[in-house]
């Protein structure tokens, strides 16, 4: 998962205050339903920000940024000092492809709640867009020092340093934080890439901590991917083509895992098992929401 979106799954994961019947609907995806019942609640009700705030998810969940945007600027407007409000706005733009309009929300938000580890890992992924790197590998950081366990954080760490071709330094980080997280399958997973990515050639030991991170997670589509370059490597394609077969069946949206299964069909001689997976691959590419134009304060966002 990219950072974006692990961001998102730890903001959906959150409580929210007053949670009620309308926080239960969206929880489960009915987002129709959520916005005829916020349509009947009273005038009174409908000026609140905390009404604002469940409209925009709703917006949000209906794939309708501009609602969303809308709804979350009124948030704003109506109680401009409530965390909650500025995480949603900055969310609907970290992932609609629009970092920059989402590192201004999170540095407003800094100012006021210079504390808040959910808008510092915000920000941390909208630098990590943008391609600031050294920042959003600052942020990410803190995070950890401040928790520990904040497994997003970690991700999002690991994989700067393996963007930016540090290996010795994701081994390092890999290591420390499986110390303190040894039931976290992401460690594991971050250790054998971190070690692939220094050509050790120690196919045992990657091979091993992949098969720890997959006993933890057995449907984790990056091990899976890993696991077969590794496997195809060391001669065994039969188990490399099982691997990719199966990561891109319980992950069909895991853009990674057809790239290798293509390559390998190729590799194979399959050439139409090879361009169905290409024109998979550039489905999923096509299906990239474009970026928003953002309109700051003006309650307005728009896809060109």
């Amino acid at each position: 998962m990219s950072g974006s979106v692990l961001f998102l799954v730890l903001l959906q994961a959150a409580p929210g205050h007053n949670a009620d019947s309308i926080e239960i609907l969206l929880s489960h995806g009915d987002y129709h339903e959520a916005l005829l019942e916020l349509e009947r609640r009273p005038a009174t009700e409908k000026a609140t920000g905390q009404w604002h705030l469940l409209a925009s998810k709703a917006y949000d969940g209906l794939d309708q940024p501009k609602q969303a945007v809308a709804e979350a600027e009124a948030a704003l407007a109506a109680d401009p000092r409530q965390e909650p409000y500025y995480l949603q706005l900055g969310q609907i733009f970290v992932s609609r492809n629009t970092p920059s309009a989402a590192l201004e929300i999170f540095d407003d938000a800094l100012r006021l709640f210079p504390g808040s580890l959910l808008i510092l890992l915000g920000r941390g992924v909208a630098l990590m867009n943008l391609g600031r790197y050294e920042e959003a590998e600052k942020d990410f950081g803190t995070c950890l020092a401040r928790k520990p366990d904040l497994g997003i954080a970690f991700e999002s760490l690991e994989t700067i340093y393996l963007q930016t071709s540090r290996p010795e330094e994701a081994e390092t980080a890999a290591r420390q934080y499986q110390s303190r997280n040894p039931a976290d399958y992401r460690s594991y997973y971050f250790l054998a890439a971190a070690q692939d990515g220094l050509h050790r050639a120690d196919i045992q030991g990657e091979s091993t901590a992949l098969a720890q991170a997959l006993s933890l997670k057995p449907d984790y589509a990056p091990a899976k991917v890993l696991l077969a370059k590794i496997s195809y490597r060391n001669g065994d394609t039969s188990k490399a083509l099982r691997l990719l077969e199966d990561a891109v069946s319980k992950r069909p949206d895991y853009a990674p895992a057809h790239l290798e299964l293509a390559i390998l069909y190729r590799r194979l001689g399959r050439k139409d098992d090879a361009a169905r997976e290409s024109q998979l691959l550039q489905r999923l590419s096509d299906q990239r929401p474009p970026a928003l134009t953002y309109h700051r304060g003006n309650a307005h966002a728009e896809q060109p």
